[in-house]
């Protein structure tokens, strides 16, 4: 699933482009509710990609109105390019970055473009690099290893950071993501800022800053969705019961904001995750 976040659209997409209807389930503030969503299902779309090992992230416009798409494919990461949000999208011959996944485009303020994802061709972690104006390669010695899973609340089932998403606020880099495994009950999402986009990345002393409650557990892997209209920023992410047993994920969505803190740099604060009803978004 995916969700665009710098643009205007947001979709739950797969790859290809026929056509279809499903029902789709949101977890808000409790209360659970189904919308008919038109979505995009096949594949053939897509070269090169193996059917079965593919995984769809969001979709992003740029200024050139051309629509990317980032993709992991068989642990291998990619940028498909289509001039529709429906497709079809193309993908490229060779992957972007091999051993790669969980891929998040980052446009900054400059018209500069990052791409965080995580990795394991060396180091298993999060790492940043700048891509080409064509969103086609890395430019070299720009990649750089951001963080990994240092600490105990990372540690909980596997050792494990990743799920990037960037967020700017008052010329500072929030490089959020999750840590442990996404079964377990302690799976949960912090935040290291920066300067510059590409760090150093200094963790957040009060992390994790969404985790697991008494009626929710596994709350994790996000993307950021900002109203239009209103400047509200929500965050969307997944979470499971708070059962003996690992249960399938369901999808969440809770309220952001940035507060005042005592380090100098406004915190991100997360009101969730909820189990009462919620206002819907303004």
């Amino acid at each position: 699933t995916g969700f665009a976040i710098k643009n205007k659209i947001s979709h739950h997409l797969n790859f290809g482009h026929i056509h279809s209807k499903i029902r789709v389930g949101v977890f808000f503030g409790g209360k659970s509710v189904e919308h008919e969503v038109s979505v995009i299902t096949g594949l053939q779309a897509f070269n090169h990609i193996d059917r079965e090992k593919y995984d769809p992230i969001p979709i992003y416009i740029t200024k050139d109105g051309k629509f990317y798409m980032v993709f992991s494919n068989s642990n291998d990461l990619g940028i498909a390019v289509s001039d529709s949000p429906l497709g079809p999208f193309i993908a490229p011959e060779k992957p972007l970055l091999e051993s790669t996944i969980d891929g998040h485009l980052f446009f900054d303020d400059d018209g500069r473009v990052y791409l965080y994802y995580v990795s394991w061709r060396s180091t298993y972690g999060i790492y940043g690099c700048e891509l080409d104006p064509s969103l086609s390669s890395v430019i070299e010695g720009s990649e750089k290893l951001l963080l990994t899973a240092s600490l105990a609340w990372e540690r909980q089932g596997e050792r494990i950071a990743e799920g990037p998403a960037i967020l700017k606020h008052n010329g500072t880099y929030y490089l959020t993501y999750s840590g442990s495994h996404y079964s377990s009950k302690d799976y949960a999402v912090g935040y290291a800022t920066s300067s510059s986009p590409l760090g150093k990345y200094e963790k957040n002393k009060g992390n994790p800053v969404l985790s697991r409650s008494t009626t929710v557990n596994g709350t994790g892997h996000h993307s950021f969705v900002r109203v239009e209209n209103t400047g509200e920023l929500f965050i969307v992410y997944h979470c499971h019961r708070p059962t003996p047993e690992y249960t399938d994920r369901i999808i969440c969505i809770d309220r952001v904001r940035f507060s005042p803190s005592k380090y100098g740099i406004d915190r991100i604060e997360i009101y969730g995750p909820t189990s009462t009803p919620q206002n819907y978004p303004k």
